[in-house]
């Protein structure tokens, strides 16, 4: 989401760049097939080829997954995921974004209080007048609110770990009704507004 000079808010579809492309292919597979931990996923060079990108390319994705020991690496007989189902895989990725959502609102707390609860108010009326996408607003209110609190090293780090999430949390997000997103928003508002 964009502000434009007038204070109208808009959003901006950015396209894939190849390495987002191999990693959400990658994580499209994870999320929608069954592989077992003895099952090797698709090989580098069959993506290499499928995508159109360059091996480099299909290593550093994998490398993105390997790092949160989402796929393991065996040289010379390819990369596997972890001992873990796509349900399990899908359901630990939004408890780490759940928990840092926390961390990050409780340092916005602590460093921007006032800025947090004009952002909150920002986003509850913001989602009350979405008509297709709450998960656009919401993901934009969530980097915003990571900005808050002051820490460039968490800040990086939630960007990292929404790359994960971004497509599985649209999808949990676009299930729920407006009045659900709506208000569970709320009751986060009220619980903060009434520790400040």
């Amino acid at each position: 989401m964009v502000i434009n000079k007038k204070g109208e808010k808009f959003m901006i579809k950015k396209e894939e760049n190849d390495v987002e492309k191999v990693f959400n292919y990658i994580q499209d597979k994870l999320t929608s097939e069954h592989y077992s931990y003895e099952e090797r996923i698709t090989p580098e060079l069959i993506i290499k080829e499928k995508l159109k990108v360059s091996r480099s390319v299909v290593r550093e994705s994998m490398n993105n997954f390997s790092v949160l020991g989402i796929l393991e690496r065996t040289q010379g007989s390819g990369t596997y995921p972890t001992n873990k189902n796509s349900e399990e895989y899908i359901k630990e990725l939004l408890e780490i974004k759940e928990t840092f959502d926390l961390i990050l609102m409780h340092k916005a707390v602590e460093r921007n209080k006032e800025k947090l609860l004009a952002t909150l108010e920002e986003r509850l009326e913001d989602i009350e007048k979405e008509e297709t996408s709450y998960y656009e607003v919401i993901s934009y209110y969530d980097k915003k609110i990571a900005g808050l609190s002051e820490n460039n090293i968490m800040i990086n780090f939630y960007e990292y770990i929404y790359k994960f999430v971004d497509k599985i949390l649209k999808k949990k997000i676009e299930s729920q009704s407006k009045k659900e997103v709506f208000e569970s928003h709320k009751s986060m508002y009220i619980e903060i507004s009434k520790s400040i």
